[in-house]
């Protein structure tokens, strides 16, 4: 009788322990070959083994995109709230604010020192030695 289990294959050798307790003389078959013989099955082939990286691959780039998803709709929110403030204070900028009226120091008239220029005359008229 054969047992199978998860990934071994295991031969029932009570028989042939027995014989061997009983002595070599009833001993019909080779010991080495059947005592504590485990034939390991290919179970794992490269496929299951891909399968097992995508999953983790998969997993791990969903990570990255859940990630990336909330570092996008945070940036969104706080330029959001930074052009609201923009307009607000755009909006209170454009209100009309009364400005006081500036006031100088009153000005002094003054007499000057000066003489009065006194006019002459162009001489318009026609010129000496043309004639």
């Amino acid at each position: 009788a054969v047992e199978r289990g998860p990934g071994l294959l295991k031969k029932n050798t009570s028989a042939t322990v027995g014989a061997i307790e009983r002595g070599p003389g009833l001993l019909r078959k080779n010991p080495s070959a059947t005592v504590g013989a485990a034939v390991r099955c290919p179970t794992k082939l490269n496929t299951q083994l891909r399968v097992g990286e995508r999953e983790q691959f998969q997993l791990m780039k969903r990570q990255k995109q859940t990630v990336a998803e909330e570092k996008r709709i945070m940036e969104e929110k706080r330029k959001e709230k930074e052009e609201k403030e923009e307009l607000v204070k755009a909006r209170k900028a454009l209100v009309h604010k009364a400005r006081p009226v500036r006031t100088f120091k009153p000005l002094e008239i003054k007499r000057s020192d000066k003489k009065l220029t006194m006019a002459v005359s162009p001489h318009l008229g026609p010129t000496r030695g043309a004639d």
